[in-house]
């Protein structure tokens, strides 16, 4: 969430602030959930270690990969490529693991203006 706290996806709602990267400029900001996503089925979930934990996110959801100031799908991360901490500085070079079939949520995303 922008305020640093975490809440679980299926908890995010309209309105509500969460940390986005505008992908032209790079900048990170707080911005309001503009819209909630709908999804079924068993989805690729892909394990990405950093620094003091570990990112869990569907195969195709596009992370912020700062040296190459991009959007790159989380199934395609790489180690050594550069990721943003929640507080939107960089974090630790991300490290692509173990991938799993799984059901997400009813409600498995989140937009904002800025999406991240």
């Amino acid at each position: 969430m922008a305020d640093g706290t975490d809440k679980p996806i299926e908890d995010v709602k309209v309105g509500d602030r969460v940390l986005a990267t505008d992908p032209e400029t790079g900048e990170s900001g707080p911005q309001p959930v503009v819209g909630t996503l709908a999804s079924a089925g068993a989805k690729t979930l892909v394990r990405i270690s950093v620094a003091g934990g570990v990112l869990v996110a569907t195969d195709n959801h596009p992370l912020w990969v700062a040296e190459r100031g991009e959007r790159v799908r989380a199934d395609e991360l790489r180690a050594g490529m550069l990721l943003r901490t929640p507080a939107g500085a960089p974090a630790a070079r991300g490290l692509c693991a173990a991938r799993k079939r799984c059901r997400p949520p009813r409600r498995a995303g989140a937009s904002s203006p800025l999406s991240s």
